[in-house]
């Protein structure tokens, strides 16, 4: 079952939030799998980080980061 970019949006954010990334500083968009990131966070490792959670939710297949460190 095809899981839609609405959905994958809703859980990458939610996972993000579940580990500590702040909301308001982050935009995620998803389309035909691909999610994109866009915002600041406080480090290089939460940079990483990002990309590593959203590899975990399910519908994710690719992740195009644009976060940037503040």
């Amino acid at each position: 079952m095809e899981i839609d970019d609405k959905t994958i949006a809703s859980k990458v954010k939610i996972e993000l939030r579940v580990n500590g990334f702040r909301g308001e500083d982050l935009a995620v968009q998803a389309e035909g799998g691909r999610v994109q990131l866009e915002g600041t966070v406080d480090s290089e490792d939460q940079i990483q980080k990002a990309d590593q959670i959203c590899v975990t939710v399910d519908g994710v297949l690719d992740v195009d980061n644009h976060l940037t460190v503040q």
